[in-house]
């Protein structure tokens, strides 16, 4: 028999040894490919997932912008497994820069990121005159007053005359201002330079209608092909019209045309019929009149002819309208009617028709609607001062076709909210009580102040108010006595 030598039985002994060290790191590597590729299936499903929710975040912020502009804000929110915001910057009047951020931790622990930017543009409105940056800028906890124009009875010809501040409105830099008086031929219709917030300069004033008119009630500014426009309501007798129609491409303004409504469709007196606010959209004009003896007093007016307006439709109120805000196919009305809140559909011009509002508690003799502001799907109207009742609302407008809205949140401020704005989760009132008040409205069952109140000067009534960029524009005339020289333009910011 062969015998197996010693040495042969080593190197055979060795070769298994070695053998069981390549099958053991070979399965150990098996083990961590195997580990590996679960992390890495895990951390790719993340990344897709991240990577979809900010495509998300980006087209729904896209989308919104189509119908409701000023309610693309910024905001954050927060998941078991990821914290993603929109955070939105304007950049001019009609765009803004949205990015979307979405961040999260991978199986390591490590912090991920994912961001998508895009910029969107504001083409549903870019003709009209509202150049409010509904994003916030600086910090509203400590409003300023940049300036307060005084001296009115300098800018006028007539500085014995009775001229009230009755309404304005800011375009690009420019703000216009309506003012009534009880002296005919004299200047209602004011133009001040406010590129510099902290030093507006007049450069222009018009005595609307030479002949004919003591003043105007509101006022709004819209850019068309043929021109920039100032639309105005007039607050003289009802004989003489009650829209007017103001070249402002040109320097002095030019009253261009004067329009009365046909007395086959309203009848009116020197008191009633006469105009009190006014909106417009897509070159129709909105005109909302005083109580008239019979007819409509809500109106729409075609002035894609700036120089011979149409009057094509009206809806009978049954009392004065106090605000309009157009949005969509719908007008929102504030009434002193038992509704303060009417929505009138408007998508076919010639035959505007009720189809929902609310009537807010308290008796029809107070609390009348006296200001409307529409932004991210909401309606947010303020009333008179009522008796234990609350003067501001926030309604659902997603379902406008509907007499019992959702009311989402309210507050009593124990005064009249003459004008209101919203911006982001901040409301502005304007009120009766010689205040511009600050309230957040981020949680609408708990609406709560944002900050003290600024005292407007010599604690004059609020009229009118707007703003562009970050900058608020307030209108106030005194409680006692008429003059404006006593009334007050204010500029507010944070800047």
């Amino acid at each position: 028999m062969k015998k197996i030598s010693q040495s042969t039985s080593g190197f055979a002994t060795l070769e298994i040894l070695i053998a069981l060290f390549i099958l053991t790191t070979a399965l150990s590597a098996s083990t961590l490919v195997a580990f590996g590729n679960q992390t890495l299936l895990v951390d790719s499903k993340s990344n897709r997932e991240a990577l979809e929710l900010a495509e998300t975040l980006l087209e729904t912020a896209q989308v919104k912008a189509l119908t409701d502009w000023r309610g693309v804000v910024s905001f954050a929110t927060s998941s078991a497994r990821f914290e993603s915001a929109l955070e939105v910057t304007s950049i001019d009047y009609v765009t803004k820069q949205v990015k979307a951020k979405v961040n999260w931790k991978n199986s390591y622990n490590i912090n991920q990121h994912v961001t998508l930017s895009s910029l969107i543009t504001d083409f549903q409105n870019t003709a009209e005159g509202d150049t409010c940056d509904p994003t916030l800028s600086g910090d509203w906890t400590k409003p300023e007053t940049k300036n307060t124009v005084t001296a009115f009875k300098n800018l006028v010809s007539d500085p014995a005359g009775n001229y009230i501040i009755t309404n304005l409105d800011v375009y690009h830099d420019r703000l216009f201002v309506t003012a009534n008086n009880s002296s005919q031929n004299k200047e209602t219709f004011f133009v001040f330079d406010v590129e510099d917030s902290t030093n507006p300069t007049l450069i222009s004033k018009l005595d609307n209608d030479l002949t004919l008119n003591t003043g105007l009630n509101a006022v709004t500014i819209a850019s068309t092909t043929d021109g920039v426009f100032a639309y105005v309501a007039s607050a003289t007798s009802f004989t003489k019209g009650q829209l007017q129609i103001i070249n402002v491409s040109v320097n002095p303004p030019v009253v261009i045309k004067t329009f009365k409504i046909p007395l086959n469709i309203v009848s009116g007196s020197s008191t009633q019929g006469t105009g009190v606010r006014i909106a417009y959209k897509n070159g129709y004009v909105y005109l909302g009149l005083s109580k008239t003896v019979s007819g409509p007093e809500f109106n729409i007016i075609d002035v894609r002819n700036p120089n011979n307006p149409v009057w094509v439709g009206g809806f009978t109120v049954g009392s004065s309208i106090n605000d309009i805000v157009i949005h969509g196919e719908y007008a929102y009305l504030a009434t002193p009617h038992s509704q303060e809140l009417m929505i009138v559909d408007i998508s076919d011009p010639s035959n505007p028709a009720l189809v929902g509002g609310y009537d807010a508690p308290s008796s029809n003799t107070t609390g009348s609607g006296k200001s409307i502001y529409l932004a991210n799907n909401r309606v947010y109207l303020g009333r008179t001062i009522t008796s234990s009742n609350p003067e501001f609302y926030i309604i659902d407008a997603n379902q406008p076709r509907t007499y019992t809205p959702q009311v989402l949140g309210f507050k009593e401020v124990n005064t009249s909210i003459n004008q209101l704005l919203v911006r982001e989760s901040l409301a502005y009132f304007l009120t009766t009580a010689g205040t511009l008040q600050f309230w957040d409205i981020a949680t609408t069952s708990d609406i709560t102040s944002y900050t003290t109140g600024l005292v407007l000067p010599q604690n004059s009534k609020g009229v009118a108010l707007d703003c562009e960029k970050n900058v608020l524009f307030v209108g106030s005339v005194p409680t006692t006595g008429a003059f404006i020289d006593q009334g007050f333009l204010s500029l507010i910011s944070t800047e």
